[in-house]
């Protein structure tokens, strides 16, 4: 029976023991080359001024125009689905958040509920937003790029993507299908333009595209072809990690049982090394299967913990009679230099998260 299981654990280690080491370095990587995105602070610096001047349509009508039809897709990284149909499309909607922004040069109310993708309504005329065209999306990227001081002399569309390597978060699912657009500057940047908003919603250049594939892409297990179908990616981690924790157990194992075995009194320089390293195997492994063990539990296999995001029922503990988006009957007034606001509905008071 021994013999059986130290030969498992070697065979079942030469597979995994690249895989892991790869899984361990790429780690080192990550410490130092983050994954792709553009964050709020970077959004938001090269967002254009609020100029709500010519605005005619309060939150207030904006929301008494949204029927529950304007929310029905969702979108995924492989593909856009149609949300369950619970009530008549042309019910009144009651949306959870939105927001005030410059869309294409016009103020707008970016309006979202629950997991479907927003709805633009344009505050100066009432218009809703389609889906936005190759050329808008050119528009709001040139600016984009003036704004960060870059001549968009090269721009150029790339593709329209549901998703690719570097726009597989599901962060992004609200804004798919996705305009690809490369800046043709010197450090190779490509910008990704929300088929919903019209937002730059991510940027990349080639250095963290190249750099990427040693670090993030190979330390989640996020090659495109596989991570564009979330559950499947999760299986396969959940499936690697759990191998991962067997075969350090089996190799802790097979160390104590070797260990415990009868040797001569008088040892060999061959025999001190190999006791050796069975102990420094061992020690190893403990470190290996806490460390596997920990990346396994970070996947919440089986959702063993609770989501971090309060329910419906949890939050309304904590807030007293629910704001809707119907009580804001009064145009914004905006302080000079405001690039966004934000306005959540289901909160204990109106709350303005104001960048300014």
């Amino acid at each position: 029976m021994l013999r059986r299981l130290h030969l498992f654990h070697r065979w079942a280690g030469i597979v995994l023991c690249v895989f892991f080491a790869a899984w361990f370095f790429s780690g080192i990587f990550m410490m130092y080359v983050e994954y792709p995105s553009l964050t709020r602070p970077e959004r938001l610096a090269a967002a254009p001024a609020l100029d709500f001047s010519t605005t005619k349509l309060t939150p207030a009508a904006a929301a008494a125009t949204l029927r529950a039809g304007d929310f029905n897709t969702v979108g995924t990284p492989s593909r856009n689905l149609a949300l369950p149909i619970k009530q008549p499309e042309s019910s009144p909607e009651n949306p959870a958040t939105f927001r005030l922004a410059q869309i294409l040069g016009r103020p707008a109310y970016v309006i979202t509920s629950g997991p479907a993708q927003p709805v633009v309504i344009f505050a100066d005329t009432g218009e809703k937003l389609g889906r936005i065209t190759v050329a808008q999306a050119a528009q709001s990227a040139t600016e984009f790029a003036r704004s960060l001081g870059a001549q968009p002399s090269a721009l150029n569309f790339v593709r329209t993507v549901q998703s690719d390597q570097w726009a597989v978060s599901a962060a992004l699912n609200a804004h798919r299908p996705l305009h690809l657009f490369a800046l043709g500057d010197a450090a190779h940047t490509e910008l990704y333009v929300s088929s919903t908003t019209g937002e730059v919603v991510r940027d990349t250049t080639r250095r963290e595209r190249v750099l990427n594939y040693f670090a993030a892409v190979t330390h989640w297990i996020y090659p495109h072809v596989l991570r564009q179908f979330p559950d499947a990616w999760s299986w396969v981690v959940n499936i690697i990690a759990a191998a991962g924790c067997i075969f350090a157990i089996s190799g802790i194992w097979v160390g104590v049982l070797r260990t415990r075995r009868r040797a001569p009194s008088v040892k060999s320089t061959r025999q001190r090394l190999v006791r050796w390293h069975y102990l420094t195997g061992g020690a190893f492994g403990l470190v290996t299967l806490t460390w596997v063990f920990s990346g396994w539990m970070s996947m919440n296999p089986r959702k063993l913990n609770p989501s971090r995001s309060p329910t419906t029922a949890q939050a309304a503990v904590l807030a007293s009679t629910p704001a809707t988006l119907t009580s804001f009957d009064a145009l914004p007034v905006l302080p000079s230099g405001t690039v966004e606001e934000r306005i959540g509905s289901r909160a204990r008071r109106q709350l303005f998260d104001g960048i300014h």
